[in-house]
Formats: structure tokens, C-alpha cells, sequence
């Protein structure tokens, strides 16, 4: 077997093999983080030229966040970065609340259902497995979205 062959044995012929791939045996092999990207500032800085090269690097995965079937969305891929507090701040001021320090603050994103009663149910669940964790649920930010691209 050459390194562009995925070979299947088949059960009642052990020795004669049926090709069932004829590729690059990682993009058969391997089925989660397909494509993951570090891209950092040694000094620990955050920059806007950092987001932009995270975003040329996310670009060249086309099967991943570049583009889907519709060349317009990808598949829900996407950049880690550091928590916004700059887009944080107004929700913060917005409901009363000060921001905790840097060190105190973690954001966690949630897919919930669209039905409102099972989504009651799920956000009850995310607190009460927060709370057992010993930390505090400030609230929940509704993350705008663009359902037409959706």
C-alpha cells in the first residue's frame, strides 16, 4: 500500500484488497480538529493584524470555516480569542453590573433550542452545572446573528 492508498480488507478475502479511497490517507483517517491553526504574538500582545492573519489562515480551510456548499457559510468553524471586553462592557453596563477582573471572567458560548420551553430547560441545566462548579452565572447575551445567511 502506497502513501495515497486507503486500503479495505475485505473479510472473506483477506489478501485481495478493494480500494475504497484513493487520496491522502489523513483526510480519511482522521476525523475531528481536521484543521487547527495557532497563530500568536510572542509577547503576548492581541492585535488586529493578529485577527486578520487568523482570518486569511481560516480561509484556506475551505472544507472548514472558509466556505460551505453555498460559498457564502462555513460549518460553524471559527477563531479563539481572548474574552472581548470591549464588546462585553456595554451588556455589562446594560444590566448593572461590573465587569469582573480579567482572572474572574469566562465566557462560555451555549447552542440552545429555538423552542422557548426547552430552551428554559437547557439554560437551568448550563446554571446548575455552573453553579456545582462553585462559580456564578452573570447572565446570558443573545449573540446577534444573520438568519438570511443562515
Amino acid at each position: 500500500m502506497d502513501e495515497r492508498t486507503i486500503m479495505n480488507m475485505n473479510q472473506n478475502t483477506p489478501n485481495q484488497p478493494n480500494v475504497t479511497y484513493m487520496g491522502i490517507p489523513s483526510l480519511v483517517e482522521e476525523r475531528d480538529a481536521c484543521g487547527v491553526g495557532f497563530i500568536a504574538d510572542v509577547k503576548g500582545k492581541g492585535s488586529h493584524k493578529l485577527i486578520q492573519q487568523t482570518l486569511t489562515a481560516l480561509s484556506c480551510m475551505e472544507h472548514r470555516g472558509g466556505c460551505s456548499a453555498d460559498n457564502d457559510s462555513g460549518d460553524g468553524s471559527g477563531v479563539m480569542t481572548a474574552i472581548p471586553r470591549e464588546l462585553l462592557s456595554p451588556w455589562f453596563s446594560e444590566k448593572g453590573l461590573t465587569m469582573p477582573p480579567v482572572e474572574q471572567l469566562g465566557v462560555g458560548m451555549v447552542f440552545l433550542p429555538q423552542d422557548s420551553s426547552n430552551r428554559e430547560e437547557d439554560r437551568s441545566h448550563v446554571e446548575s452545572v455552573v453553579k456545582d462548579a462553585n462559580l456564578t452565572v452573570l447572565g446570558w447575551r443573545e449573540v446577534p446573528v444573520n438568519p438570511d445567511i443562515l
